[in-house]
This record gives C-alpha cells, structure tokens and sequence, in this order.
C-alpha cells in the first residue's frame, strides 16, 4: 500500500503537467496529500486532470500575481486550507555562455529566466503566506545543482538558482518560526523543461541533449533515473510530523559533490555541444 505520510495535508504544486512536477502530483497524492496544480499550458493541464481526477488543476502563469492568488484561493475554497507549497516550475536556458548572450536581447531573455525561477518563487510564497502561517506550513523550492555550482546552464540559469537559494534562506528566516521554507536540487532527469522564448529556446526541451538513455552514465551512483526518484525527499520536508525543525536547507540530490573532474569534463562537453548548435 502507498504510505499515508501526507495524510490531512494540502498541497499546491506548481508546474506539475510534466517531468518533476508531475512525479511530485503521483507521488504526494500517494502519500494522502490533497493537491491542487497550478499549470501554464491548458493541454498538460487537461491531461494531467484526467490522468488524476482526484486532483484540482488551474490553468495560470505562474509569474502573474492574479494567477497564483486564484490558484491559493483555489485551494482553500476546494479543501479549507494550505499546507505546502511547491514551487516547481522552472525554465533552462540550455548552458548559453555569456559570450553567446546577446546584449541587445539581455534584457528580455534576463527578465523571462529570473521571472519564473526567482520572481515566481517569491510572487508563491507572498500570495500563500497568510494561508500557510496559519497552519504553520511550509514551501518547498525546486533548485537544481546550479543553485551552488557552475556548469549546469550558462550564467542566466546558474545566476537565477543561486538567487533562488536565497530566497529560500532570507525567506526562512523572515519567517521564522511560522513557516518553513526548504528547497530539493534534483540532479539529471528526462523532462519537458524548455527554455526562453528571448533566446529562441521556447520550442527546446531538455531531452534533445539528456535523452532518456543518456541520462545513466550521468549519474554518480549509475542509476536510470526518472523524475519519481527524485520525489521522496519533498514529501520529507512537506511533513510536519517528519521535518520540524528543517527550514532554510537545501537536500542536495545530484552528487555534485563527488563528481568532480568528470562534471567539469562533462560540463566542457555540454558547452562545445551547445556551442555547435547556435
């Protein structure tokens, strides 16, 4: 049987129609938690509501302040409270270096990356506030192995989750003892992440360069990973009863720190590959 670990909790999970996002919906609705989904796209948002009927999906943008309020209102309206929130969504910007950024477009591919990695975080955490200091909950940031180290993306995306760690650590100590707020860096996953329409990379995704069957040799402990690997530790931190006194950490999933020359080298690979394609 699934475990009951999130049992009488509420929790609103941002970007959950693919990769990640929809892994954290299986999984914490597994683990007894009410969830309700606030998803961009009207497409994924329609499958993932058939695909888990027991769901609530609202159709937004998660850096629209209207958006993400009708999705907490959502949520205490349908199930009476918030408990937990997800900040999932993300935007890659597909390791473009600084010498590939263009200045004239700065602005426009700058604004797109730390809108949805930095001000969508914060824009959630302030609309869910009030809900979530009542009950004494809590938010979860997704990061990633940029949030503390280079090579993951190029300087917009590596800037941004350091921006995003924080907001996590700032947040966790203005807020204090209320509210906890953490955040999980996934490593390496097939996914639908894509990048910024400024750069052109709106139509990209991930698996173009990590397909599936690429992703083993990329993982420190040789695993054929999936998002769902990566969801446990969310449900972790969403527990009360399980993470009382966590807030202000990050739980670092990407082996990073044993890598070593192989990311680096890796990393360099990554570049020259990217480098190809512009």
């Amino acid at each position: 049987m699934p475990s009951r670990r999130l049992s009488g909790t509420v929790a609103l999970i941002t970007g959950g129609g693919s990769g990640l996002g929809n892994a954290l919906v299986g999984t914490f609705v597994g683990a007894g938690a009410r969830v309700v989904v606030l998803e961009r796209s009207s497409q994924k948002a329609a499958e993932l509501a058939a695909a888990h009927p027991e769901i609530e999906v609202v159709v937004g943008d998660v850096t629209v302040a209207a958006d993400t309020t009708k999705a907490v209102r959502h949520a205490v309206a349908t199930y009476g409270q918030l408990d937990c929130l997800v900040a999932n969504a993300g935007i890659w910007d597909f390791g473009t270096s600084a010498a590939q950024l263009d200045v004239d477009n700065l602005d426009s591919s700058f604004g797109e990356v730390f809108g949805v990695n930095v001000k969508a975080v914060l824009l959630g955490a302030m609309c869910a506030r009030e809900q979530l200091r009542r009950v004494r909950g809590n938010v979860i940031v997704t990061l990633s192995g940029g949030y503390a180290y280079p090579g993951g993306g190029g300087p917009l995306y590596v800037a941004s989750k350091h921006a995003a760690h924080g907001l996590i650590r700032q947040l966790a100590y203005e807020w204090a003892p209320e509210i906890r707020v953490n955040g999980v860096a996934p490593g390496v996953m097939h996914s639908d992440l894509r990048g910024p329409g400024a750069l052109g990379q709106d139509h990209r995704v991930i698996t173009e360069l990590l397909p599936q069957e690429g992703l083993r040799q990329r993982t420190v402990t040789d695993h054929d990973v999936v998002p769902a690997d990566y969801s446990w530790p969310y449900v972790l931190l969403a527990s009360p009863r399980e993470s009382p006194t966590t807030t202000g950490t990050v739980i670092d999933l990407t082996g990073t720190r044993v890598r070593g020359r192989r990311d680096r080298e890796r990393a360099r690979e990554f570049a020259m590959t990217n480098e190809g394609e512009k």
